[in-house]
Formats: C-alpha cells, sequence, structure tokens
C-alpha cells in the first residue's frame, strides 16, 4: 500500500478460488466511513479522500460454486507502509553501523529492502542510537523498537 496525499493504493496479487472481491474499509477527510471494492480481474484499490492517520481494514468476500450467496471473512486492520521520495537525501551522521551485515547506514535510504541498518546489539550495546539525512531529519531509536522523530532545522 503507498499512500500519497490524499490517496491510497493497494497492489493485488492475484485471487483464490472462489474469490469475489475485497472490500476496503476507511475515513475519508470527512470522518464517513468509506468501502471500495476490487474484483479479482483488478489489481489495484484506490481509496480516495482518505483521512490521514486513518484506520484501514479489509475483508475478502467469496463465493464458492453452486452456492446462491456470498460469505465474507472478518475485517482485519492493514498498517500502511508509507514511502517518503529519497532522491537527493543523504547520510550526513550517524551513531554506529555494521557495514558487514546488512549493508551499512546508506541502507536506511537506498529502497533495497534486502538491506538494513545493523548497529551495535545487546544488553551493553551504546544508546539512543541514531542517524541524521541531510533534510536534517533525526530519529532516535528505542530498544523496543519504537522511534521518536525530531526535527532540526
Amino acid at each position: 500500500m503507498q499512500i500519497s496525499g490524499l490517496l491510497a493504493e493497494i497492489q493485488w496479487y492475484g485471487a483464490p478460488d472462489d474469490f469475489f472481491c475485497s472490500e476496503i474499509r476507511y475515513t475519508d477527510i470527512n470522518s464517513n466511513t468509506a468501502i471500495v471494492r476490487t474484483f479479482p480481474n483488478e489489481m489495484q484499490t484506490s481509496c480516495p479522500n482518505i483521512k490521514v492517520g486513518t484506520e484501514i481494514e479489509t475483508r475478502s468476500l467469496y463465493l464458492p460454486n453452486n452456492s446462491i450467496d456470498t460469505f465474507y471473512v472478518e475485517w482485519e486492520r492493514i498498517v500502511p507502509v508509507v514511502r517518503f521520495n529519497k532522491s537527493g537525501w543523504s547520510i550526513v551522521a550517524f551513531s554506529d553501523q555494521r557495514e558487514d551485515d546488512g549493508g551499512g547506514v546508506n541502507s536506511l535510504i537506498d529502497d533495497n529492502l534486502d538491506n538494513y541498518w545493523h548497529s551495535q546489539w545487546g544488553p551493553n550495546a551504546p544508546l539512543p542510537l541514531i542517524w541524521q539525512s541531510r533534510k536534517q531529519l533525526q530519529k532516535s531509536i528505542l530498544t523496543d523498537g519504537a522511534a521518536t522523530p525530531t526535527a532540526k532545522r
């Protein structure tokens, strides 16, 4: 899923047998609940006028052979991946890295999900772990995996 402005787009990759459609439920910019449907021949769902920060849910509907009605699975929450345009970004400062395991600190901005930033780890690793981009955005990463952004100008 990609979110850009007031539009969220979901890419689909195939459908199981007896699949009728997917429903996506979200809150729009007017705080109304919106539901959009995507059918097996469609590979993308657009959620127009999506409210930023809204919870997005999906469920699948099925129509088995010789059935007179559809049945559906329960709503399931989608956690969207928000991608930033990182062209022109560079890492200008970092606290620690292991280039031999994960690709180094530039993995944070290379858009390759096979690479990752790997720092020292363990009970005695120095904290906080930080990285700072050319855009002057700094993040402190805590041991529980939470990130706390702070703007630097």
